[in-house]
């Protein structure tokens, strides 16, 4: 008798979730859809978005704007690099994991040694155990018939695993000596699962915008924090011009999105490594990033919902001990409230298990024939899978789903 397998029997959603694999979508490489937080240039070309180095040692960085539902998941990066000298590009998720550490004109510290203006192809796939598999090819994908590169595996740090429910990728472009000459080139993006649509008109918005001249009582100092007289499009922000790790928080509850704008000047160094750190509980989630010009960056980041949040903007002290200015503004906090998660997703694949391990790899065969996946809850829907296995429920209402299957004869469910 055959045996078959669905992902994701029975799926309970609060905001767009979407697990197991599902048809890939592009993110456009325009302006439009990506956010840059470096100083340096870019531009929209031929060959998708390129990223400009800023400076010696200080590189560029780009943030998708929307945020997805990365787990279990697999997301696809075109990308090629140029620099005369020594520079560092990365595809990361948010800031805990990337695809491996490669560099141009010289290996260091056992990095992959990538040609100048060669495509790399880079699929990483995360796994609901928080595995992670990042495997680099050139020619095309790994799973299209590319040469292996460079492959990795490793853990998602749990403090990060609820983050990557709606989490942000990365291309990052540092570390350069070529200054900007040098540059980063991205071709495409894709992904399995949609963006999550957040609606700000249905959240609670605070803002912190420092308009009134004072640090709101709830803001916990540690440091000589102060209100200077330059913003972002404003007349005031709060601003920071000392050695050590000064930090400021706030305790929120029920918030689940936070914006800002940061601006940092280095003081002289080689080495210009300080930076002003975003955290939520602990979790280090953004970053300036060695922006040594002082160009105002914007961050938006969403919070898992339903629980307290410590948001600290900190300046950690580090072994160069380089000073360091910094500018914070419009801080803004989005509380929950019904609708802000205006509509999400269920997605899945049903393949036959035949090592049975659990989860889909290339031993695996996708199966569509004679199979219906009936979904229940705020929506009632049912679909017939793609021919590779997979199928999709898309613009859902909040709320609790049941996804069901309709059998065809001579196969069983063995999981769930």
């Amino acid at each position: 008798m055959k045996k078959g397998i669905i992902i994701l029997g029975i799926l309970i959603i609060q905001f767009c979730i979407s697990e197991s694999f599902a048809q890939t979508i592009s993110i456009p490489m325009t302006f439009d859809n990506w956010e840059k937080s470096y100083c340096g240039n870019w531009e929209e070309n031929s060959a998708g978005l390129r990223l400009y180095g800023t400076s010696y040692r200080v590189g560029n960085s780009i943030w998708c704007k929307d945020a997805y539902n990365l787990t279990n998941c697999s997301i696809y990066v075109k990308w090629r690099a140029n620099s005369g000298s020594f520079s560092f590009p990365a595809i990361r998720i948010e800031r805990s994991n990337s695809a491996g550490y490669f560099s141009t004109g010289w290996s260091y510290a056992g990095s992959a040694l990538i040609t100048n203006d060669t495509w790399y192809y880079t699929r990483m796939v995360v796994n609901t155990d928080q595995s992670l598999i990042a495997v680099t090819s050139t020619s095309d994908y790994d799973d299209n018939g590319g040469s292996v590169f460079y492959s990795k595996s490793e853990m998602v740090p749990s403090e990060y695993w609820p983050y990557f429910f709606l989490g942000k990728i990365n291309i990052l472009f540092d570390d350069g000596y070529s200054g900007s000459s040098e540059y980063m080139d991205i071709g495409e993006v894709k992904l399995n699962n949609a963006p999550i649509q957040t609606n700000n008109e249905n959240a609670i918005n605070i803002t912190y915008d420092f308009e009134d001249n004072s640090i709101p009582n709830n803001c916990i100092l540690n440091g000589a924090w102060s209100i200077t007289n330059s913003g972002f499009n404003s007349n005031h922000s709060i601003y920071i011009n000392t050695w050590g790790n000064p930090s400021f928080c706030i305790n929120t509850t029920n918030a689940i999105c936070v914006e800002y704008d940061v601006r940092d000047i280095q003081g002289s160094s080689n080495f210009p490594f300080k930076e002003v750190l975003f955290y939520s509980d602990n979790v280090s989630l953004r970053g300036t990033d060695r922006s040594s010009i002082g160009c105002w960056q914007h961050y938006k980041v969403l919070l898992p919902p339903g629980t307290q949040h410590t948001l600290r903007w900190e300046i950690p002290s580090d072994s160069y001990s380089t000073s360091l200015e910094a500018w914070i503004d419009n801080i803004k906090i989005a509380y929950e409230s019904t609708g802000f998660f205006t509509s999400g997703s269920v997605s899945g694949k049903i393949f036959n298990d035949i090592n049975n391990n659990g989860i889909f790899d290339l031993t695996d065969s996708p199966q569509s024939d004679g199979w219906t996946v009936n979904l229940s809850g705020p929506v009632n829907q049912s679909i017939i899978p793609n021919t590779d296995g997979t199928y999709v429920f898309n613009n859902l209402p909040e709320g609790d789903y049941i996804v069901s299957e309709t059998v065809p004869e001579n196969w069983t469910i063995d999981f769930p």
